[in-house]
């Protein structure tokens, strides 16, 4: 419970308190103790509906697609998926959601990210110098 806490307050000072927060019907999110301490910093807890997993459409919808990508990318690297991990994440957040037309990326931080794809077109385009082995590093990673 205290590290669901003090990650939830971690990403809270990054980003800022929400006015209200709707999590599911896990124990860790329905303790006095998480409660308490939504409540005092002013954070509404809105309990979606239990075993409706429906309640929350869109998460769960991402949840599949991430978790697609993740098998995936496991699948292909085996035991050294942790060394490229954060490529996987970097291209979740970096595409737009079909609901809304915006990528988590632009939403939070207001604006479209450069990502590995575009240093290749730079590269490709001429748009910018790199050293002769770079198609190389690119096809190996």
């Amino acid at each position: 419970m205290l590290s669901v806490m003090k990650h939830l307050l971690q990403f809270f000072t990054c980003f800022g308190f929400p006015s209200e927060l709707e999590p599911d019907h896990g124990a860790n999110f329905t303790s006095n103790l998480f409660i308490k301490t939504l409540k005092e910093l002013g954070v509404e807890q809105i309990l979606s509906s239990a075993y409706h997993p429906q309640t929350q459409g869109a998460l769960e919808c991402h949840h599949q697609t991430l978790k697609s990508m993740l098998k995936k990318f496991c699948y292909k690297h085996g035991r050294d998926w942790d060394l490229a991990i954060s490529y996987v994440m970097f291209a979740i957040r970096e595409v737009p959601s079909e609901s809304l037309g915006f990528s988590p990326n632009n939403l939070v931080l207001g604006h479209r990210v450069k990502g590995p794809l575009d240093v290749v077109y730079e590269v490709w385009s001429g748009r910018i110098k790199s050293p002769e082995p770079f198609l190389d590093f690119v096809s190996k990673t």
